[in-house]
């Protein structure tokens, strides 16, 4: 039985296009269409800080392991880092010719992945500068299309990247792009694993599950998909989606994924049978972002109404 409403709403008051919840649960950002990033309470929805710095949209967001600094990826090509603390923005780069499209920190915070729609991979790694923090080019990679598997090329370049995020463990770095295509890179090695076929449109986000066995993609194909990225195959083909899926999201427990769609629904599926378990009441807009409380009390969403709804996901059940 799904919940009857949020138990808590956020009012940005631009499109939420992008979301992050720091490794406590207890803060909260959002990310706007017009440039702007919200960090929230989430014990009482303060808004604790507005940081203002992107010209355009902000495609994606990170906080740093440590939960002192918040990283963004802006429509503008710029990444920016932050501290949470006082809301200064601690450096800005332009690390992307094109929209950058994510952002994530490694695991352990050494390193800085981007991705844009001029199909660049960004790698930065970080040290304590004067200010505190920066962030340097590590390497800059374009991601083939097509090539051998095994084999570490960074050469030929495919179109857009919607997302490159790192395993939960660090060790895999996967990548999505307009092509429907997804591969899978070693760290960091940077060789190429294998590639999960199947999408016929774009990727519009990708998430590992907590334990790294499985990798969940949403399309503009109008579904959302389940791999296995041991055995290279698709497990679950998440159907019934009459407008792009825009985001996924899984529980902290890795039993659930969560699945936002342009058509203002969202819904919750068991990983391991792919079966539909049952869908939150229509959103009054499209939903574009999802992020799970770490501790799986709630289920955060973003999109076209300018707002952030926490929804109590601890007493979800079919």
């Amino acid at each position: 039985m799904a919940p009857d409403g949020p138990v808590r709403t956020l009012a940005h008051g631009e499109w939420v296009y992008s979301l992050a919840v720091n490794a406590t649960g207890t803060r909260l950002a959002s990310g706007s269409t017009g440039g702007t990033i919200k960090v929230w309470d989430t014990a009482n929805g303060r808004c604790v800080a507005t940081l203002e710095g992107h010209e355009e949209t902000v495609g994606g967001l990170a906080f740093h392991p440590d939960g002192a600094r918040l990283a963004s990826a802006g429509k503008d090509g710029t990444i920016r880092i932050w501290s949470i603390g006082d809301g200064e923005m601690l450096q800005g780069v332009r690390a992307h010719q094109a929209p950058a499209t994510e952002v994530r920190f490694s695991p352990d915070g050494t390193r800085l992945y981007t991705s844009g729609l001029d199909s660049r991979i960004g790698i930065w790694e970080h040290e304590n500068g004067t200010d505190g923090f920066e962030i340097k080019p590590y390497m800059e990679a374009s991601v083939p299309e097509t090539g051998e598997i095994g084999q570490a090329h960074f050469q030929m370049v495919q179109p857009g990247i919607a997302a490159a995020i790192p395993s939960p463990d660090g060790k895999r770095l996967a990548v999505g792009s307009d092509t429907g295509c997804i591969q899978i890179f070693d760290l960091p090695g940077y060789t190429l694993l294998g590639q999960l076929r199947g999408h016929t449109k774009s990727i519009h986000r990708l998430a590992w599950s907590p334990d790294g066995s499985r990798l969940a993609s949403a399309s503009m194909d109008q579904t959302a998909r389940l791999w296995d990225p041991a055995t290279w195959s698709e497990t679950s083909r998440l159907r019934g989606y009459s407008a792009w899926v825009l985001c996924v999201a899984f529980t902290p427990d890795g039993k659930r994924l969560a699945v936002g769609s342009r058509d203002h629904s969202v819904d919750i599926w068991q990983v391991a049978s792919g079966k539909r378990l049952f869908g939150l009441p229509p959103q009054p807009a499209g939903v574009w972002s999802l992020a799970f409380h770490p501790g799986g009390n709630w289920l955060a969403l973003g999109g076209y109404h300018g707002m952030v709804d926490l929804w109590d996901v601890a007493s979800m059940h079919a």
